[in-house]
């Protein structure tokens, strides 16, 4: 399961997810985005729960957000399996199974 919540956080830091003791995955945006840089977040943050960097320990920060950048190439498909799921609006806070 995907929780995507808005929250206060500095602004230099658009997002960011973590995965819970129950496996569930937690995506909090910076609610001072705006839409479109939410919707980037979302989906840098998505690319890394796709991309299972959330359990690696192998890399190092950098190496996993520059394979993060490479995954853009997905993008297309990753925003339109979060619409599927019914993430469409940035104001509220959102979970998926």
């Amino acid at each position: 399961m995907i929780y995507i919540r808005t929250i206060s956080i500095t602004p230099h830091v658009c997002g960011f997810c973590v995965k819970d003791r129950e496996g569930n995955y937690n995506v909090y945006l910076n609610h001072g985005l705006d839409k479109r840089n939410a919707k980037e977040a979302l989906l840098h943050e998505v690319r890394h729960i796709y991309g299972n960097d959330l359990d690696n320990t192998s890399e190092t920060v950098s190496m996993i957000e520059f394979q993060n950048t490479v995954r853009r190439l997905d993008d297309e498909t990753i925003w339109q399996e979060v619409n599927d799921l019914g993430y469409c609006d940035y104001d509220s806070t959102s979970t998926y199974d």
